[in-house]
């Protein structure tokens, strides 16, 4: 029991006391209260003194008491300012990704793969885990122009001995701007041209110049290299007139190679 309750309880004994001498006076002179006035309003007093006083004892003893709640900006000892500059750091620092991505899912590959939907990255990382160790292989990811989905995709693909940046065509700006992002921290990141099957010899070849052209001073040209992951059936008409589809192998071997020629180096 706290001091302020023992004074509490003391005033409300008191008022107590005082209230039940003058219930006794005030019976035993009923007859002079005209001439002693006074006396009422001393008994009223010491009533409301020990109402009062027995209240405040319930509300220190019994009542719970509310914790002040501040308000959000009051317990943020940083400004807003600087919070949200601190976000915008992690979301671009390449160091600071690799942090924020430093777990188990996301731990670094030796080869990591990445690339727009669509273009095989899935279907390249499987046919590479069944000429390599699959633990070797990753896939960081799908780029597109979404800034910071890119750029989480990009942090793990850096964080690889070498990254693969896969295309079906010619460099969009999207992919353009990845691809130069990813060779600036690791000039080992290696251009597949997929679905090369599609494509003519001619214009395969042509379009590798002009990948290789916007690359120029970024990615050597032997670093950018076309294979077939899944390509499609090829159509033959037999001697009797009739159709048939043929499937074909994929074809990977070039990309293999440089595989093997870096993880030996």
């Amino acid at each position: 029991m706290g001091w302020k309750t023992g004074v509490l309880i003391v005033i409300a004994l008191a008022a107590a006391f005082a209230w039940i001498a003058g219930a006794s006076m005030i019976a035993r002179t009923l007859s002079d209260i005209a001439e002693t006035p006074w006396v009422v309003w001393a008994y009223l007093g010491s009533l409301l003194v020990l109402v009062v006083a027995l209240y405040a004892i319930y509300r220190q003893r019994f009542q719970p008491k509310k914790k002040k709640r501040q308000p959000p900006i009051a317990r943020t000892k940083r400004p807003v300012e600087e919070v949200l500059t601190d976000i915008d750091r992690r979301l671009t620092d390449p160091s600071e990704m690799e942090v924020a991505f430093s777990g188990e899912a996301a731990a670094a590959a030796t080869i990591s793969l990445c690339g727009a939907p669509g273009v095989g990255v899935s279907s390249i990382a499987g046919l590479l885990k069944g000429a390599f160790d699959p633990e070797l292989i990753g896939e960081a990811g799908v780029l597109s122009t979404d800034a910071d989905q890119n750029r989480r995709t990009l942090a793990l693909a850096r964080r690889a001995s070498l990254p693969v940046f896969v295309v079906a065509n010619d460099l969009r700006a999207h992919e353009f701007d990845a691809v130069k992002e990813l060779a600036k921290h690791n000039p080992q990141t290696l251009i597949v041209l997929n679905k090369a099957d599609t494509f003519a010899g001619d214009d395969k070849s042509r379009l590798l110049a002009v990948i290789a052209g916007r690359m120029e001073g970024i990615i050597q040209p032997d670093r950018i290299i076309a294979v077939s992951a899944d390509p499609r059936p090829v159509r033959r008409v037999e001697a009797d007139g009739a159709e048939r589809e043929i499937a074909q192998n994929p074809d990977i071997q070039a990309l293999v190679d440089l595989i093997s020629a870096a993880l030996k180096a």
